[in-house]
């Protein structure tokens, strides 16, 4: 199957529409309409709030409402408690009431500790595509200002803070349109609205806190169905999303075949509203696809960081073993690790170093000292694309570490290219079909089949992913 080269330049280039008309939402019997509270504002119970438009569970409801108590009492109400009363409306609606009880010692707050700098992924439109979507979605959340947007270059995906989310971009390329993309977004947007980023006000780390955390996940992805919804996007799409990305499951998440039961119940298969296929193939192509070997790759005899243009020679001895994106170098008692992380946490991390030494290379800036909790020493080499660092352990030989440092240079041509990683290569179907019929003509059948959806129907000449090798 031929590359096709996309002239889709207009679509990647212009802004995506700012509104566009909601979806009517189902006043179905086991829907929570309105939420109405008495007593306290929303932003106090939202965990309560934020119920709106997700599906009626009152056991839930109620594990909820203690949960939403608790934060209360921590909060300086000792005798806190909220009371849910349900009704009939439009669907099932609810009535929260809080009993604040006397005014007890406001306990005091620690101050906010500033949002994690990820290590992000470098496609500059992208990053504003993503963006442009959280920013529709925020104008119909409870939220006061839309998050910022950082694209991790993983695919780990999660709201950091109330001011930052994080989608990994390796999710990203397994969706299939700009809603089901949009669903992604509206779940860590949900966490924020109901203030579930964190749940460390619930004492108990234990099975009611496993419990809480599985509440607040259920209810971001149902949470996340109304807000496509008001958005204008196809609510059918939180179902391919969540197929999409889901992996194993986990503890503190419901069971992957109960999430996705949850919001296509939801749904109730309305494929009315946007979709955006040709909107986010226009921005995926040319995406990296599995892990990016840009952020450290072994290529003979060296260890090579392409995003940085910097290779560290392995010597006859060394025994090296890839974690992720980190790199394991040993030789008899002496070890080193070596790995990248954001610009910022390079900087950050140099001026904790004691007994440190700095020096201006061609590599970048170097900074040499020891971590002061570890007490190991520390190699950080900091360039504007990013930093390198080297944690040398404490029984390392002097003349090991010498020959490590020593043996950090540029990296060559060849290396660079050898550390280039696979890309989504968009492509034409050659006749109408399943993906997963379609795939075959890829040049890597199932690196194809794990950016989409396998039973997805495509007709001749429609667009679909590939990889380029």
């Amino acid at each position: 199957m031929r590359r096709y080269s996309l002239a889709l330049t207009v679509l990647a280039c212009h802004a995506a529409p700012t509104g566009r008309p909601p979806i009517a939402a189902a006043c179905g019997p086991n829907r929570v309409g309105r939420v109405t509270i008495e007593h306290a504002t929303a932003a106090e119970v939202a965990p309560l709030a934020v119920l709106e438009g997700t599906l009626d569970d009152p056991a839930r409801t109620a594990r909820i409402a203690e949960v939403a108590a608790k934060r209360l009492r921590a909060r300086g109400w000792p005798d806190a408690r909220v009371e849910v009363r349900r009704r009939e409306g439009c669907g099932v609606e609810l009535d929260v009431a809080v009993i604040r009880g006397v005014r007890g010692t406001p306990p005091a707050l620690a101050p906010d500790e500033p949002a994690p700098v990820e290590v992000a992924y470098d496609d500059a439109e992208l990053g504003r595509y993503v963006q442009t979507i959280a920013d529709r979605l925020a104008r119909v959340a409870r939220v006061d200002r839309a998050p910022r947007v950082v694209i991790g270059d993983h695919e780990a995906t999660y709201a950091a803070s109330p001011d930052l989310i994080v989608i990994g971009r390796a999710a990203i390329a397994k969706l299939g349109s700009e809603a089901e993309l949009a669903g992604i977004v509206a779940h860590e947007l949900a966490h924020i609205e109901g203030d579930t980023i964190s749940l460390d006000f619930v004492p108990e780390a234990d099975g009611a806190w496993l419990a809480a955390r599985r509440d607040a996940e259920g209810v971001a992805d149902e949470r996340a169905v109304a807000l496509l919804e008001r958005a204008g996007y196809a609510p059918a799409a939180m179902g391919r999303a969540l197929r999409a990305v889901l992996d194993e499951d986990d503890d503190e998440h419901p069971p992957s075949a109960e999430r996705i039961a949850r919001v296509d119940a939801l749904a109730a298969g309305r494929r009315d509203g946007f979709v955006g296929r040709l909107e986010l193939l226009a921005h995926v192509d040319r995406v990296v696809v599995g892990r990016d070997t840009r952020l450290g790759t072994r290529v003979g005899r060296a260890w090579v960081v392409a995003q940085l243009g910097i290779a560290l020679e392995l010597r006859r001895g060394d025994r090296a073993q890839v974690d992720g994106d980190a790199l394991v170098v040993r030789h008899g008692p002496s070890a080193l690790t070596a790995y990248t992380v954001a610009a910022p946490n390079a900087s950050e991390l140099a001026a904790t170093l004691a007994d440190r030494a700095e020096l201006q290379a061609t590599l970048g800036h170097v900074t040499v000292g020891i971590a002061p909790r570890a007490r190991q020493r520390l190699v950080i080499v900091e360039s504007a694309r990013g930093g390198l660092v080297l944690e040398l352990a404490a029984k390392t030989d002097p003349f090991d570490r010498d020959r490590w440092i020593s043996g950090l240079r540029s990296a060559t041509a060849g290396e660079l290219a050898a550390a280039e990683p696979a890309r989504v290569a968009l492509a034409r179907a050659p006749h109408a079909g399943r993906v997963r019929e379609l795939a075959e003509g890829c040049p890597d059948p199932d690196a194809a089949l794990a950016l989409d959806d396998a039973d997805r129907e495509l007709a001749a000449g429609d667009l679909m992913k590939c990889t380029d090798r």
